[in-house]
């Protein structure tokens, strides 16, 4: 299980493999704009339900909940129904629950639909990732993922501002979220099984050879990508959670505190393609240490500087988007380059995992160690998960280098 990735790449067959996945990244684009606009509408909906605050909690964690729950079972569904199936069942889940959003006001149902959309999604995004993965070579994979990225980031935010398109206290926005998810199916019926660029290997045969792989041996395998899944976790949510927190703290209005959270995601748009380019020409440890060093140089910039200038803060913001949010493409597309195709499955669902838990637990700290310390604490937290990385990145990468050369 050596990196098959070769420490420099001339030739990059990309069209040929993205349009093998095209149908797949549509219909992720699609599901993703459903369940951002489900969100959206269930986060509104809250600020005016008389619903106690223990129930509030229990909503709001359940997507999360539901999320690790999908990330367990993801390999045995998709090694029972294929990844195309997988993805469609799932989808249409997605869509039949939300649904009942509109049929049943009780506080429960709410929170076991929002426990079924989280679980849904992470099956969707394990198929999705590990799909990638196996359709990809060593030439296209980091050009792939970061395409997957963009259209993913695309479609939440699709979703997020189709909440204007109608009365937002109304339930036509569970319609729509509704059919977004049902439309999702729509692309695997027009291309029917989706093949990869080396037909031998159909997918939907592919997955009911799944094997089993143990946490453990997935970090033997590719440590930096499991240290990376869970920064990525610990800071892709937190920081839209909990950067406008630091910003009104800090001085800035609450306008400054959106534009912030603006800039951090601009920049992570911006840098997938170039960088998902470079990463299949150069070895993505040293990619990953690269981008995970500068990230954890712009939280320490912003701890220094951030409450100088608010232009300079937005500035350092779009760089640090450009950085951390590159890192989980990074690693998963490095993860797949270290397994055999029946593993890809295990290891993916492990990845999100991992992301997951991150995302959960990360909050919580973070609000705590600002109130605590200071609003700043937040980019020394965040700064510290991405210096950890880049030590993980440099160091896999030069003792790869030393082996090759020795050998």
């Amino acid at each position: 299980m050596t990196d098959v990735q070769p420490r420099l790449v001339r030739s990059v067959p990309l069209l040929k493999s993205l349009r093998s996945i095209a149908p797949l990244i549509s219909a992720v684009c699609i599901v993703t704009a459903g369940s951002g606009l489900l969100t959206t509408k269930t986060s509104l909906d809250l600020s005016t339900r008389h619903f106690d605050s223990g129930t509030v909690g229990l909503l709001v964690s359940g997507f999360s909940l539901g999320f690790l729950l999908g990330c367990l079972i993801a390999r045995p569904l998709i090694s029972a129904f294929g990844h195309g199936r997988a993805f469609q069942l799932m989808a249409a889940l997605t869509a039949l629950a939300t649904l009942i959003f509109l049929l049943s006001p009780g506080a429960w149902v709410w929170v076991a639909i929002r426990i079924v959309n989280g679980c849904a999604m992470a099956v969707i995004f394990t198929a999705a990732e590990s799909w990638i993965n196996l359709v990809a070579n060593p030439q296209s994979r980091g050009a792939l993922f970061s395409f997957y990225m963009v259209l993913n980031g695309f479609g939440l935010a699709a979703g997020q501002a189709a909440i204007n398109l109608g009365d937002p206290a109304g339930g036509a926005a569970y319609i729509l979220a509704s059919s977004l998810c049902l439309l999702a199916v729509a692309p695997f019926l027009f291309d029917g099984e989706l093949r990869p660029a080396r037909p031998a290997a159909h997918l939907d045969t592919a997955s009911r050879r799944d094997e089993k792989l143990s946490f453990l041996r997935s970090l033997r395998i590719a440590p930096i990508s499991v240290m990376a899944a869970l920064q990525a976790g610990l800071t892709n949510i937190c920081f839209g959670v909990m950067a406008p927190i630091y910003a009104v703290k800090t001085g800035h209005t609450a306008g400054e505190a959106a534009a912030l959270v603006t800039a951090f995601s601009v920049g992570g748009v911006l840098a997938q393609i170039p960088l998902g380019w470079f990463s299949d020409r150069f070895d993505r440890r040293l990619m990953l240490g690269v981008m995970a060093a500068a990230a954890a140089s712009s939280c320490l910039a912003i701890v220094w500087f951030g409450q100088l200038s608010t232009a300079l803060l937005l500035a350092v913001a779009l760089v640090y988007g450009a950085t951390t949010l590159s890192i989980y493409p990074l690693a998963v597309a490095f993860a797949g380059s270290r397994v055999k195709s029946q593993f890809m499955v295990a290891l993916s669902g492990q990845l999100l995992f991992v992301y997951a838990l991150g995302a959960i637990v990360a909050p919580g700290i973070t609000n705590l160690l600002m109130g605590w310390i200071s609003p700043s604490a937040l980019f020394g937290f965040l700064g510290s998960a991405a210096f950890v990385v880049a030590l993980t990145g440099f160091s896999g990468y030069f003792v790869a280098e030393r082996a090759r050369r020795l050998a």
